[in-house]
């Protein structure tokens, strides 16, 4: 028994439980933003449409892991796989199994949502196995489909242009993320003859990219307020929280050592208050 609940936890921290519940909230907050409030709540959608993005999501970090585990030795040797906690084989087995679950989830939605959910399963696979090491493109492709979440979930509540803001909004934080999370796999990175944005460029030259698509983001937060896409708790809230957490990340990158750990989980917070201001601050449709 104490084995098979270490294995279970292994499993459960392999996948990224945080990560999970940020992919499963943001496809309810999708379908509620984009949500005709005269007809009813889609409940059942909205349920097997975040249980098959959570396995989408925990697929593609692990097949993530399996193809980065020479880098994990040296970046984050505590992780499941180089920890020895789950074998190479046993993570693929536990890959293929989340990839059925997300398909199959997918089934009781429409034809669309089933495409997408196997397209991204495919794309993601390849970005862990040739993409990631590419400078951009892999940032990109992670970003993109976090952020396309919120285009799944507004497909799915019939309206997919009011999907596109909080896309937006997902992509920049996330490619922000991304890049930093390159700025600290470096040594990994190199060693393992990756050609990522720092080793590219420098992690001079990254972090001033980092600090101007920050400012970027704080200065285009606000837009869907003055835009009359959402309203004014929407602005008090994005302005308050998400900014503030974003503002801060970029200060820590410059400091002499930087904790990582403290960027990652303020931009987390970021996305996070970012959709509670989006759902606070839908306009009555």
């Amino acid at each position: 028994m104490k084995k098979l609940v270490e294995k279970i936890s292994a499993v459960i921290l392999l996948s990224r439980p945080i990560n999970l519940l940020i992919s499963f909230l943001s496809v309810l907050g999708g379908i509620y933003l984009s949500w005709d409030e005269k007809s009813e709540f889609p409940i059942n959608i909205s349920f097997f449409a975040g249980i098959s993005v959570v396995f989408v999501t925990a697929a593609s970090n692990i097949i993530n892991d399996f193809f980065d585990l020479e880098i994990d030795k040296i970046n984050r040797p505590k992780r499941v796989i180089p920890a020895g906690k789950i074998s190479s084989n046993e993570a693929i087995y536990y890959y293929i199994f989340f990839v059925a679950l997300s398909v199959l989830f997918s089934l009781f939605l429409n034809w669309k949502a089933q495409i997408i959910v196997v397209f991204a399963n495919i794309i993601l696979f390849f970005y862990s196995l040739k993409f990631k090491g590419l400078p951009i493109l892999g940032n990109f492709i992670v970003a993109f489909f976090t952020g396309f979440v919120f285009i799944f979930s507004a497909i799915l509540a019939g309206n997919w242009q009011n999907g596109i803001i909080p896309f937006v909004f997902a992509f920049q934080i996330n490619f922000i993320r991304e890049i930093i999370k390159d700025i600290q796999d470096i040594l990994g990175d190199k060693a393992n003859n990756l050609r990522t944005l720092p080793i590219l460029i420098g992690e001079k030259n990254t972090k001033i990219l980092v600090a101007i698509l920050s400012f970027i983001l704080i200065s285009t937060s606000t837009l869907p307020y003055f835009f009359d896409y959402l309203n004014l708790n929407y602005f008090v809230i994005v302005f308050a929280t998400t900014n503030l957490f974003v503002a801060k990340s970029s200060i820590i990158l410059f400091e002499k050592y930087v904790n990582f750990k403290r960027i990652s989980f303020y931009l987390k917070m970021g996305m996070l208050f970012g959709l509670l201001a989006m759902l606070l601050g839908k306009i009555a449709g």
